[in-house]
């Protein structure tokens, strides 16, 4: 559901520069309104970006083009993206 969370949060705003204490409210397939604590999450995953595997780096990595510089990186449009 986080993954689901930024990806709203990226079609909406345009990228992943996501304030520390932001909440996203998703509706789930159930059709029910939840919370997520998205800017913590977004935070822990940059944090953690050297141990996670490469499935999970994957998945970050859709909405954001790097230059090889750890925390240079775009997102397809052009502004900064840390994730």
């Amino acid at each position: 559901m986080n993954y689901a969370a930024a990806k709203q949060y990226y079609e909406r705003e345009g990228h992943l520069r996501v304030p520390r204490k932001h909440i996203e409210r998703i509706v789930g397939q159930d059709q029910e309104e939840r919370q997520h604590k998205l800017g913590a999450w977004i935070g822990n995953q940059r944090s953690r970006a050297a141990t996670l595997t490469p499935e999970r780096v994957e998945l970050l990595s859709r909405h954001r083009q790097c230059d090889g510089r750890e925390g240079r990186c775009r997102h397809p449009r052009g502004a900064a993206a840390g994730v």
